[in-house]
């Protein structure tokens, strides 16, 4: 039977991560992992399950970890793992401290994940929405952990340009960096703005393969697309090595240009263009 996420806890951090083995899981091989950072909301078991549910036989390890910088909210209910002293510190921080935080989390899951469960060396990484940058930060700093990075309807916040370090070289500057977007996205005009922060920042230190798929979606996971694409990439002779292709042509869309007119107020929460509900981007 297929193994549905489970919640661990690390050794040396507070983070905590659901895990989702395969179904023809063992101990005496290594396994392909697929990190996958949720939005705003923190509902961390649902975007689980619905990799999880998509899985199918691929042979993915699937990791969300319980982050704290892709979140609006952070309190006990969404984090009940963290002592009081610690989530109040968290909750009542600035951007760069909670990607601090998660990316010294996310290192720990991975050791703990390549020692207990087989995992391999290098990882796929998913980021949603404001969970996008965390994803970003670990392709600029961190990317000869990561095989492919996807941004999907992605923020890259401006305090994490200030985190790159001047004069910040890649160790893989071939990473391929496969962002989405959804044309009907609510916040689509934010979130232009967010890719060409991100992007540019991304071909000015030195990566060489960074492209974003527009297609005629909302504000959607396209943990299809992205299960298909390490599909692909894993079954490469040299996995480590192949880049794979983009999506079919008749998926792109021309991006328009965002008005010169309108600020950036993305950083904030609040996007040109408020959902039914009056929430910022989830």
């Amino acid at each position: 039977a297929r193994r549905k996420p489970i919640w661990q806890s690390v050794t040396g951090h507070s983070i905590r991560y659901l895990v989702s083995l395969p179904k023809d899981w063992s101990a005496d091989r290594k396994w392909p992992v697929i990190v996958v950072i949720t939005g705003s909301n923190s509902n961390f078991p649902v975007i689980a399950q619905g990799y999880h549910q998509l899985r199918g036989d691929r042979p993915f390890i699937l990791i969300t970890p319980a982050t704290v910088s892709s979140g609006s909210v952070i309190n006990a209910e969404l984090y009940p793992h963290l002592p009081a002293d610690e989530l109040a510190r968290l909750a009542s921080a600035e951007v760069p401290v909670k990607l601090e935080y998660d990316m010294a989390g996310l290192e720990r899951i991975l050791e703990e994940v390549r020692e207990r469960f087989g995992g391999e060396q290098r990882v796929y990484l998913s980021g949603f929405s404001m969970g996008g940058t965390l994803a970003w930060q670990m392709a600029l700093l961190r990317s000869d952990r990561l095989h492919m990075a996807f941004p999907v309807c992605a923020m890259y916040r401006e305090a994490a340009v200030e985190m790159i370090p001047a004069g910040h070289r890649p160790a893989n500057p071939a990473l391929p960096i496969r962002a989405f977007q959804g044309e009907k996205d609510p916040w689509l005009e934010g979130f232009h703005k967010h890719w060409e922060r991100a992007s540019t920042l991304a071909r000015q230190v030195g990566f060489q393969d960074v492209t974003r798929t527009v297609s005629g979606r909302g504000h959607s996971w396209y943990h299809g697309e992205i299960l298909q694409l390490c599909a692909e990439h894993h079954a490469e002779p040299r996995a480590d090595a192949a880049v794979p292709p983009v999506l079919p042509a008749e998926e792109h869309r021309t991006e328009p240009p965002v008005p010169a007119s309108r600020d950036n107020a993305a950083d904030r929460g609040i996007f040109p263009s408020p959902s039914p509900s009056g929430r910022g981007p989830g």
